[in-house]
């Protein structure tokens, strides 16, 4: 039975030499760097004590909900003499496409960027990945806890990532009137009270809705997800390539 669930943010940046290169009209020094924002949802099975029952989680489902790539000279990022001039430019593509994470998260990925552009094994053409993850994790456990569950300790989780800014209020999001029950929801699952007509409700980005004083509720959390689909509550139009 589902004893938990976690909401937490992940990434990884690599590039794998023996992979087929993107096509590009440009020199052969350029490098694409491609990043890419999913939504995965995980199972991970623990025991009655809290103890993993397994060394990592299983995956169920990913979603890619932005991708953007950019093509730079490999040899202009190598130079100490433009890595700040690099550095800066990768920190507003960060933190517009993960625009949802703390800065500290965001010059994360970008020395990890660099680390990656420093490497000996990295050549031109191969593209770069970037991929980060809001991850929705569900605890499952087959006898009653013996503990509470906020004292289990997962060390595969990272440190908190996601914002709480006000931007997230539900004052900041649509409002929109309900003339009818003709909706796909019925009920608000947060509180599991009916929807009424006539009602103003909160649509989010991804169009489910709920009430205003629980969406508010909700948006306490410190990670800010549809507590339906675990889509960002934000703009999750998917990314254009450059």
């Amino acid at each position: 039975m589902k004893v938990d669930e976690r909401q937490f943010f992940r990434s990884i940046v690599y590039q794998f030499p023996g992979t087929e290169p993107l096509p590009s009209d440009h020199a052969t020094d350029v490098v694409p760097i491609i990043f890419t924002l999913s939504n995965d949802f995980e199972r991970f099975i623990i025991k009655h004590t809290g103890q993993p029952l397994q060394d990592l989680p299983s995956q169920e489902e990913t979603t890619r909900i932005k991708e953007e790539v950019i093509r730079v000279s490999l040899s202009s990022l190598k130079l100490s003499s433009r890595r700040l001039e690099h550095r800066e430019t990768l920190i507003e593509i960060v933190s517009r496409i993960y625009d949802h994470i703390l800065e500290d998260r965001i010059r994360a990925i970008v020395d990890k960027i660099f680390e990656v552009v420093d490497d000996k094994l990295t050549v031109p053409l191969q593209p770069i990945n970037v991929w980060g993850s809001n991850v929705n994790l569900s605890l499952y456990c087959s006898r009653p806890l013996t503990v509470p569950v906020d004292t289990i300790h997962l060390p595969f989780i990272p440190p908190p990532a996601f914002k709480t800014s006000p931007d997230f209020e539900s004052s900041n999001l649509k409002k929109v009137k309900l003339d009818s029950l003709e909706a796909a929801e019925k009920s608000c699952v947060i509180c599991i009270e009916d929807f009424e007509a006539g009602v103003q409700v909160v649509r989010l980005h991804c169009s489910h809705l709920y009430h205003e004083r629980c969406i508010d509720r909700w948006l306490k959390k410190p990670s800010h997800i549809c507590p339906i689909c675990r889509s960002p509550i934000l703009n999750i139009t998917l990314g254009r390539r450059l």
